[in-house]
């Protein structure tokens, strides 16, 4: 059988599509395929025929990939088919959890109320090269896409590099039902509908040396304080006037949130991630996060389920979450 999850976990998934092919089950309208990618020239073969495969088919497609394996794949598609073509620069959606509220959501939307009463089918390709903390963020959006889009006409295809870490691995594999390999679909054995429960119930790496941490308790009434550290710490760590009053909004939803959802009060870490270069914002409080789409589906601004986490998908190149009962840490990144 193979490998489990794992170290080579995607390469024995493929390898087992084409020794032991086992048919891939009956999704639903919702198709989540995984498959893989040795050379820059095999992405973009692949891609290619991602494109032409639904084009024939009369589907909507769209490709979310890094700029220049975009500009690549459009010149090899020629001006006209290119054209029929939604591109999404994964340079400018730079946090993989806001795919679903600010891209894919919305696209769906557009194509349904655009055609009428059958819509077609919309094909994304994801390009899942993704690195650092924002792998593990797209490990998760990989599962949290399972839960929002089972019910709608639609296939997500997910590219990944061989090469990739064993943690990348093991999170693709966990989080796709259907493997695909030289043109064969099979099941994926090793997928678990349940992964985004264990993922989030599993604590976040810890924060550097606590000499390299700001800490602070806040309640009701400190609240307002938060905000000012927030910006002080940004302004300190180089971060850019922008992106440092983003920071602020973030960490303003975050504790405004364990106010009312965590116990009326919570811990606030800030950080500088050297590693990744980002200024790292993330609230402690006591309360459970049991939804796992709270901010993943688009909100009005206006409602008030979600508001708070969807502005902070938006805004962080990063979010994590973390929560069980009576704990929940949220955690979001910005570049620097």
């Amino acid at each position: 059988m193979g490998a489990g999850p794992g170290t080579g976990a995607l390469i024995s998934a493929l390898e087992r599509c084409r020794a032991e092919p086992v048919q891939a089950p009956a999704t639903g309208p919702f198709s989540h395929v995984l498959s893989a990618y040795r050379t820059e020239a095999e992405f973009l073969a692949l891609a290619g025929r991602f494109v032409a495969d639904g084009r024939r088919a009369g589907e909507t497609v769209a490709v979310a990939a890094t700029p220049g394996r975009l500009a690549a794949l459009t010149a090899g598609l020629g001006a006209a088919e290119a054209a029929m073509v939604i591109t999404i620069d994964l340079q400018t959606v730079s946090n993989p959890g806001s795919l679903l509220p600010t891209q894919i959501l919305p696209l769906l939307a557009a194509e349904t109320r655009g055609s009428g009463a059958s819509p077609p089918r919309l094909r994304i390709l994801h390009d899942a090269s993704w690195t650092g903390q924002r792998a593990e963020a797209c490990g998760r959006f990989e599962a949290l896409a399972n839960l929002a889009l089972g019910a709608l006409p639609m296939s997500l295809v997910c590219l990944y590099a061989e090469g990739s870490d064993d943690t990348t691995q093991e999170h693709a594999v966990r989080t796709h039902p259907v493997v695909l390999d030289s043109g064969r679909h099979c099941a994926n054995l090793d997928y678990d509908a349940a992964w985004i429960s264990t993922a989030r119930a599993r604590p976040l790496s810890p924060p550097p040396a606590a000499d390299l941490v700001l800490r602070m308790d806040f309640d009701q009434a400190t609240q307002h304080l938060t905000r000012a550290l927030t910006l002080k710490a940004a302004a300190d760590w180089g971060l850019p006037v922008e992106r440092a009053l983003d920071a602020e909004l973030i960490v303003n939803e975050l504790t405004a949130n364990s106010l009312e959802h965590g116990g009326g009060h919570g811990l606030l870490q800030l950080w500088r991630d050297d590693r990744d270069r980002m200024m790292v914002c993330q609230v402690s409080d006591h309360g459970h996060l049991t939804d796992h789409l709270a901010g993943q589906l688009s909100v009005g601004l206006s409602t008030d389920g979600g508001r708070g986490l969807f502005l902070i998908h938006t805004l962080a190149d990063v979010v994590l979450i973390h929560t069980a009962p009576g704990d929940t840490v949220i955690r979001a990144c910005l570049a620097l």
